[in-house]
């Protein structure tokens, strides 16, 4: 049986959609789709950069983890909307490659690593192989943490002052 225009056309415009959604290189594996952050990604923060959620936390992951570790960024600083900034590849516990769908992340998509270390790549763009699984704090935090930073009442969460 012969495949139509109309059927072809179909087909086409399933794998476009495909396409768009997932780009044609990003990763795959364990974790490597994730399109949201689940509800138990890590978070984390930096004064300049923003803040951010980790999928899978660290503590969570093997010793010989294969698989990704995703980051998204706080979208419009409301903690609420998150964009994919990058996905790091991981096998067997080592970093070997990093990806970003961002035109501003691009050059993550030129970092190599082998034996722990980066192979290719500019150092400046790239991430340290010897942080990767990056480490977190626990869901929730960045919350936390804020309504604190503007009630003086409330106390620092302690429990997140922890990496892991």
């Amino acid at each position: 049986m012969k495949a139509g225009p109309g059927r072809a056309f179909i087909l086409f415009a399933a794998w476009l959609i495909a396409y768009g959604a997932h780009g044609s290189d990003r990763p795959r594996g364990l974790n490597c789709a994730i399109q949201t952050p689940p509800e138990d990604a890590g978070e984390d923060s930096h004064m300049y950069a923003g803040a951010f959620k980790i999928y899978p936390r660290a503590k969570n992951m093997e010793p010989r983890y294969s698989g990704c570790q995703i980051i998204w960024r706080d979208k419009n600083q409301s903690l609420e909307k998150w964009e994919l900034l990058a996905v790091l590849i991981l096998r067997n516990g080592e970093l070997v490659g990093s990806w970003s769908p961002m035109e501003e992340g691009a050059s993550l998509n030129n970092c190599k690593y082998a034996g722990g270390r980066l192979a290719s790549g500019d150092p400046g763009d790239c991430y340290r192989a010897d942080i990767v699984p990056l480490k977190s704090m626990k869901s929730g935090c960045l919350s936390d943490m804020l309504k604190a930073s503007y009630d003086r009442s409330l106390p620092l969460p302690n429990d997140c002052l922890e990496y892991e």
